[in-house]
This record gives C-alpha cells, structure tokens and sequence, in this order.
C-alpha cells in the first residue's frame, strides 16, 4: 500500500510541476483534496473487511501514511517548493499594490502545508518580502513627525495583519507582527525616542497621539523611556514657571495635563511606579519655584472677583490638587491667611464671598483634613464674635456717654491671625482713652485674657477743614497722632514727631510718607522739601489741598506692599521647631523608649503634612529637648531615646 501511494503521490506531484505559475496554486490545492479523499475511503475500504484489527505500535495509520508520503514528495521536490512560492509571493504583491487579486487560494495552499507541516516553504518567503517592502516604506517615512511615524505604522500593520489573515491565517500572525515591529519600531528606536520630538509632543498636550505613542513604546519594552522623558517635560515646565497669577495658570494647567498621564499608565506594577516618579518630578519642580504659595493666594483672590460659582469651585479644586504637591504647605496656610486677614480686616467680604471663602475652606478641610483649616476658620469666628462684641459696646458706652467718638475694636485670637499684624505704635491720648475704655469693658466680661491693640489694620475718620470746606478723611490709626502734630501750620521733622509721639522714626516716616503722597482723588495732606525721606526732612501742611470729593481715603505706604519672603520664612521656620518639638514629645509619651531611627522616622511622617523636616533637623531638634530633659538617653541600649515624665 505505501509503495502504490508513493507511486499515485508522485505522479500528481509532477502533475503539480507542470501547472503554469497561475494555476499552480489551484492544482496543488486539488490535487490534495483529492488525495486526502483517496486515502480515506482506503482507509474505510480496509477497516471494513478487518473490523478487528489492532493497528500495531510501530505501523503508522492509512491516514498518517498517505499525509506523511505527500509531505516527504512535495518537499524534496526543490523546484516545485519554490515554484509555488514565487506565486504565493506573486499574488501577495499584487495584493499589497490594491490590484485586488483573490486570496482563497492562498489561504487553501497554507493550509494544505500546514497539514502537512510545510508551511515554512511560503512563511520564510513572505516574510523576506514583508521585510523588504517594509523598509521601503520606513525609509520613505523616516523623515516624519513621531506622530505621523507611529500613526503609519499602525495603519501598516492593520493592513498586514488583514493579508496575514487570508492568505497564511491566525497561526502566521505573531512572526509578522514581530517582523513589523522590528523593522519599524526596533530599527527606527533612536529616532523615535528623541527626547526633542516627544517633548514637542507632550507640549501639544494631544491626549490620542500622547496615547498612541505610548502604546507603542509599550510593545517594545520601551515604556519606561517613554515614562522618563515625560518626567523631565514636567519637570522643567513647572520649574520654569513664574509666581505670579500668569505661571499659577501654567502650572494648574500642567496639574491637571499631569492628571491625564497618570490616567494614561495602567494599574501594572511598573506603571506605578512610574506615576510614583511623575508624581515626585512635578512636587521637586514646585519646591524650586520661590514664591508659589503666595501666587496661588493671589490666583485665588483673583478668580474669586471674576469667576462664577462654577468656575471658581473648579479653580479650588485645581488649587488643592496643586497644594497636594507642595513640601512648605504650612507656608501656603501663611499666604491664605494673610490674604483672609487683609479681606476681613480693611475691604470686608460680601456675603457671597463669604460663601466662596467658606466653600474653599471646606473643601480644603475635607482633602487635606482640619489641621490646616482649624486657624483660618478661628478668623471668621472672630470676625463674628467681634461684632456681637462692638454691639454690647456701644450700647454700654450710649448708656454712660463716656466717649465722644464712636470706636468700632475687632478683637482676633493672637494664633489665628497672621503675626505681622502686631504693633508697637502707641496710640495718641485721644484714642488712647477709648482703647482703655475698651479694655476695661472686655476684661469684666473676659478676665483670663489679656489685649495688646494692633493699629495698622485700623482706621480713623478725622474732619479737616480747610478754604471754607469740610473734608472726611479716612486715614490709618498711626497717621492720626501724626497727621495732629500740623494743626498750627508749622514745620515738622520725623525725628521731632517721634520724640514727641513717642513712636519709633520707622513708622513715623511711612505715616509721613503716606499723607504726602498724591493720587488720583487727592495731591496729599503734607507736604515736603525733598523726595528722598530721612529723619531731618521737612514736612508741612499743604495748604493748596485739593480732592474731588469731600471723602478721601490715605492708604499706610505698606499696605500694599508684599512681606519679605525671608521674613515670612524665618517666622515660619520658628514655627517649625515648635511642631518638630512637639510632634518628639508626643511620640515619645506614647512609645517611651525608641530608637533614633524610628523616632526620626515618626517625626517625618507626622511633619508631613505641613512641611518636609530634614533628618538634620529633627536631629538638632532632639539634642534640644535632651538638653531641656523632656528625654533622656538610653543607659541600657546605646541609640535609643526613653521619655522623662
């Protein structure tokens, strides 16, 4: 039987080899059904007349002996192997130049040598043919966008993968989709991994290209290439940033363009880590930025008068996403609340920014928890303890007509408000009566506290009267005694103001400053013989005043201006020691004894959430309170700390 397949085999092979270069596909495809139909109605015909039989261990079946006979005929045959792969080869050209060919046949002839475990004669050969038309294109493209580059290749291998599928089926598709990748991606990997192309990418903020791109990074193992360049965009776009309203704009706009690129990476193990890293890149560059805190109070003022309700509930949702990232965030909690204090103590809040600042307060306290908002919130109780304060006031002075003039006090919590608001100027005797007046009244009600007046952030209406007209001026409580001093019409040094008021030259100086200065409304109240201000320059009365309207106002010449950053930073930092040192002593009281290394690692955790203390810190910090004994070292185990009750 072998011996008369073998003869039936090879004479339709050469049948097969006589089959012109078109039709050589067809026939072998034939011709193998036929064969394939031959032996097995032989195998049926000899299982008929031997129902029993046993096929032994090493005899082949009918079956296996007719597909293994074709194979080893089929495939020693060198020119009809390659016979039928310059067709296969021939009608995959014509398919891959649109000019429509069929490809069932194709697919017939891959599965024949499937079959018959052959299909290595047309896959080597597709693929060298695939390899070669796929660097043409790459060369042709070469010079392309990233974009364009990737978008290209996509659409090359959509279009390849479809041929694969009809002509050598789904078990060819993961060498050709390997070959594509080699060619365009492994090949082009330099070209495509410039940092300046994805760095022009990320600055388009295109999401689908951004993701396209990544993708395919991701198929050669190259997403963390992708992820570092990403991390540096960010990084230097942040650190270039201003701190003014225009850089807060960029930086909210990249937190939440940063946003999308953690949404972008998947839920993998690596790509956490790399959202760790872009996470970590966005907060350094934030740190570098002097000032950011302060412009995202200013951003937020601004936003407040001229956004809706909807816009700026947005805005507060960026902001805090943005606080998130930030290492001082007890140096924002400074900005806010000299922001809120300079709101509530001179311009006052309309009820809906009252509501806009509580809406953000909330928010803030439900993302960041109390430990921030608890302060600032103690300014709005303040505020409205102040009012019912004044009202009992002025009831109680209307009963004993004790004071000529109406005095309004705001009375605010030394912890809550921001601490430049305290004061060493004294007030005249004038207001110096109602100031005591006051106190008296509010120690009977309160006596375990005790009253220092803050007169910067306050103010005074004071009549003047000049060429027959009457003028209310509303001027700062520390230009009064000042502004006193000209009612004979005579010349006044700062030096001699100030030995006679008692008030330090600083301060008389920028009072002087402030009443002669001119403006839109008015040309000022004094006036004096040099620009430049010492303490013998000369002042006087200006005589030839002039306002448009018979109310004016005379701003201090520091109310406008910024506190130092130095100045903010060391009371800051002051304040830090205190929370190091108490954060050490409340550990230490719950654990008792601990190591150094854990108590430093304590510390940082707890100190976290306001600020980033550095190991060299919480170390001086620790030699301070062994000093003071609130701990004391270990005599049994050398490098740990116990607790002194």
């Amino acid at each position: 039987l072998s011996t008369l397949i073998s003869k039936r085999v090879a004479r339709a092979i050469d049948e097969i080899s006589l089959a012109s270069l078109d039709s050589i596909l067809q026939t072998l495809h034939e011709t193998w059904r036929f064969h394939i139909l031959t032996i097995s109605r032989t195998s049926e015909f000899l299982f008929y007349f031997n129902r029993h039989f046993c096929k032994p261990r090493n005899i082949p079946t009918i079956t296996e002996l007719g597909v293994s006979l074709f194979r080893d005929q089929l495939l020693t045959r060198k020119t009809v192997c390659q016979r039928i792969q310059d067709s296969f080869i021939e009608r995959v050209k014509k398919e891959r130049g649109g000019e429509g060919t069929s490809l069932e046949p194709l697919l017939f002839v891959s599965t024949v040598l499937h079959s018959i475990n052959g299909l290595f004669v047309i896959q080597k050969a597709y693929l060298n043919e695939l390899r070669i038309a796929q660097t043409e294109t790459v060369q042709l493209n070469s010079s392309s966008p990233v974009v364009r580059f990737v978008t290209i290749y996509h659409e090359e291998l959509a279009k390849e993968r479809h041929i694969c599928q009809l002509t050598l089926g789904e078990r060819s598709l993961p060498p050709v989709e390997s070959l594509m990748q080699e060619v365009w991606l492994l090949q082009s990997k330099e070209k495509m991994l410039c940092s300046d192309q994805l760095k022009a990418l990320l600055s388009t903020r295109d999401d689908t290209s951004l993701r396209l791109v990544y993708s395919t990074f991701e198929e050669v193992s190259e997403g963390d290439t992708f992820a570092a360049v990403v991390k540096q965009f960010f990084f230097d776009e942040v650190a270039s940033c201003s701190s003014d309203i225009a850089g807060v704009e960029r930086i909210l706009e990249l937190e939440k363009f940063k946003k999308r690129m953690r949404e972008m990476y998947s839920e993998s193990e690596r790509n956490s880590r790399r959202c760790d890293a872009l996470t970590k890149s966005f907060h350094d560059a934030l740190d570098r930025i002097t000032g950011v805190a302060e412009a995202l109070t200013s951003y937020l003022e601004a936003k407040n008068a001229t956004s809706d309700d909807v816009q700026f509930e947005n805005v507060v949702d960026d902001i805090i996403s943005v606080f998130k990232s930030l290492s001082d965030k007890d140096l924002f909690e400074v900005a806010y609340k000299t922001y809120l204090a300079k709101r509530l103590l001179t311009a006052g809040l309309t009820q809906l920014e009252e509501d806009r600042e509580r809406l953000f307060i909330s928010k803030f306290k439900r993302e960041v928890g109390c430990s921030f908002t608890s302060r600032i919130e103690g300014m709005f109780t303040d505020r409205k303890a102040s009012d019912e304060v004044n009202t009992l006031f002025h009831e109680f002075v209307s009963t004993s007509r004790s004071l000529p003039y109406e005095l309004s006090v705001l009375v605010l919590t030394s912890g809550f408000w921001p601490q430049y608001l305290a004061s060493s100027s004294s007030l005249i005797p004038d207001l110096q009566m109602g100031a005591q007046l006051f106190t008296s009244f509010y120690l009977q009600r309160h006596t375990t506290r005790r009253l220092e007046f803050c007169v910067h952030q306050g103010t005074c209406e004071v009549k003047v009267h000049l060429h027959n007209r009457r003028f209310d001026a509303t001027l700062p409580v520390s230009c009064v005694g000042v502004i006193s001093m000209f009612q004979q019409d005579e010349k006044q040094s700062p030096s001699a103001i100030s030995e006679v008021l008692h008030i330090p030259l600083a301060e008389v100086i920028r009072a002087l400053m402030a009443l002669s200065r001119q403006c839109q409304t008015h040309n000022g109240l004094l006036c004096c013989d040099s620009r430049g201000v010492n303490s013998i320059t000369q002042f006087w009365f200006n005589t030839d005043f002039r306002s448009k309207s018979t109310k004016f106002r005379v701003l201090e010449a520091n109310l406008k201006e910024k506190l130092k950053v130095d100045t903010v930073r060391a009371k800051t930092d002051d304040d830090r020691k205190f929370k190091v040192d108490a954060a050490i002593v409340r550990i230490m009281k719950s654990r008792r004894t601990l190591s150094h290394s854990s108590l430093v690692m304590e510390v940082q955790r707890v100190a976290a959430q306001s600020f980033e203390a550095s190991h060299d810190d919480i170390k001086r910090r620790i030699e301070h309170l062994l000093e003071r004994e609130f701990i004391a070292r270990s005599v049994d185990v050398a490098g740990w700390y116990v607790y002194v009750a």
